[in-house]
């Protein structure tokens, strides 16, 4: 099973505790927060990548003058990896940027577990409300021209 479930589910069980007329407020803003999370998670993740990168680059002795230009741009350094013959030289960059993935998984990880420690204080809410709404029609059949225009 996939997170891929998860998606529909949290932009039906943010409009539970909200009134059933700000149920579309609610939908939208939650729309944004995702988003705008999205961006937050990649610039975090980001900087947690490159300052363990250039950490790693600047203790190997062949890398470390280069160190700040592979920090922060990290494809130019797959790209000496891939020229480079296998020896120290290929394994010590190949280890700095294992260690920034790491940083990243080990950030994922204590956020999650912040985010599940937290869940245990979540209220139950229900979707069963009555949905109170000023749209409909008043009488007439759908689309008679007597009844157009008319609320």
């Amino acid at each position: 099973m996939g997170t891929g479930t998860l998606f529909p589910i949290s932009g039906l069980r943010v409009q539970a505790p909200c009134r059933p007329e700000d149920s579309g407020h609610a939908a939208a803003f939650f729309s944004f927060l995702r988003t705008f999370d999205q961006y937050i998670r990649v610039a975090i993740s980001g900087v947690a990548f490159q300052n363990q990168l250039r950490k790693t680059l600047l203790t190997t002795p062949a890398f470390s003058s280069l160190a700040d230009e592979y920090s922060k741009d990290a494809t130019a350094l797959v790209n000496t990896i891939k020229g480079t013959q296998d020896g120290l030289q290929k394994t010590d960059p190949i280890q700095a940027y294992s260690d920034g993935i790491r940083v990243i998984w080990l950030l994922i990880t204590v956020i999650s577990t912040a985010a599940l420690a937290s869940s245990c204080f979540t209220k139950a809410s229900t979707l069963v409300q009555e949905h109170n709404t000023k749209r409909g029609f008043s009488s007439g059949r759908i689309g008679d021209a007597k009844t157009r225009g008319k609320s």
